[in-house]
């Protein structure tokens, strides 16, 4: 494989602008003044409704669209790389690392679910006590629906931090390669 035909590889391997056709804008501009004009009926409530829907199913079929590209690009790319170290160097062995415990599925940890309660309750408390004093005329079944919402929330976002917390913990341990997976804990140091 000739040094040109290389270099037209890799200049074909970043992604290149959008390419449409006029029937295909006309498509798309006629889409978007049926949504526009059936935005106007429904109102604005029902708007942002639709809008949120159709921007999930676009930004769904986008990313599909995108990394279904890049990765067929890639291995291209890798096809490329592999000819191009066959006919022009040595070949280099390439040492990957053994899978580690992140890609092994486990159940979560007891901290996790203790940290998801514990906000739960202090964001039903703090949501439904800061709810009560914006709204003091507020119904009895509107407070409830208010505690019930902040302590949701709050579970979630125990739940999360406490995930992420914990994955980075273990990705840093086996970073270090100082992880013993039987313990789950780093290892006392010897002194030097």
């Amino acid at each position: 494989m000739s040094q040109q035909v290389l270099q037209n590889e890799e200049q074909g391997s970043a992604l290149g602008p959008p390419r449409f056709t006029l029937r295909q804008l006309l498509l798309a501009m006629t889409a978007l003044s049926c949504l526009f004009g059936l935005m106007t009926a429904v109102g604005l409530w029902w708007s942002m409704a639709i809008l949120l829907f159709l921007s999930l199913v676009l930004a769904h079929v986008l990313g599909n669209s995108l990394g279904t590209r890049l990765r067929d690009r890639a291995s291209r790319c890798v096809l490329v790389d592999k000819m191009a170290s066959r006919e022009f160097a040595a070949p280099v062995r390439l040492q990957v690392a053994a899978p580690q415990r992140l890609t092994q599925r486990v159940r979560l940890h007891r901290i996790t679910l203790v940290m998801a309660i514990g906000a739960a309750v202090v964001g039903a408390m703090l949501g439904g006590a800061g709810l009560f004093n914006l709204y003091p005329d507020a119904s009895l079944a509107a407070i409830g629906l208010g505690v019930v919402s902040s302590a949701v929330l709050g579970a979630f976002s125990g739940f999360a931090t406490s995930s992420f917390l914990s994955v980075a913990q273990q990705a840093l341990r086996e970073a270090l390669g100082d992880c013993n997976p039987a313990v789950h804990r780093l290892p006392p140091h010897a002194p030097h």
